[in-house]
């Protein structure tokens, strides 16, 4: 019984590369894992964040005129958004003091899920058009 509690010589030298491996490999995947997971809540931040800035030009010019919309364009794919997938709704005629403004932005986010395959542990990824969508409504203070 002694025998094989003994400490032998060259175990460590075999296991200690695999442990190291097997764990580089788990904390990679997992890292991945949650960076796709927070993706999204990242680009919806940004798109908030995006929206209140240009809802304040709004109400303060009464809508949002063509150069405006542009540079709000520009302004999104400077943060990461695909320009094809940008939709926006705003207020086109001039508004009078107290009148209602809005300003909507959907993107048409790409996500990407894993999911496993039937009766085996092979993943594959599924990519879905996801709407991301802010609504902002104020009055206009010109």
């Amino acid at each position: 019984m002694k025998n094989l509690f003994l400490n032998k010589k060259g175990n460590s030298v075999i296991t200690m590369p695999l442990l190291i491996a097997f764990s580089t490999i788990a904390l990679v995947t997992l890292f991945t894992f949650l960076v796709n997971m927070l993706k999204p809540y990242i680009m919806y931040e940004k798109l908030l964040s995006t929206s209140l800035r240009y809802m304040f030009i709004i109400e303060e010019y009464g809508y949002l005129n063509e150069n405006d919309k542009d540079n709000l364009i520009k302004d999104l794919k400077n943060q990461g958004f695909n320009t094809n997938n940008i939709e926006i709704s705003a207020t086109q005629t001039k508004k009078e003091y107290g009148e209602a403004v809005e300003l909507s932005i959907t993107y048409w986010y790409d996500l990407t899920l894993s999911v496993f395959k039937e009766k085996s542990l092979n993943t594959k990824t599924k990519n879905e058009l996801v709407p991301m969508r802010v609504i902002k409504y104020g009055i206009s203070k010109i």
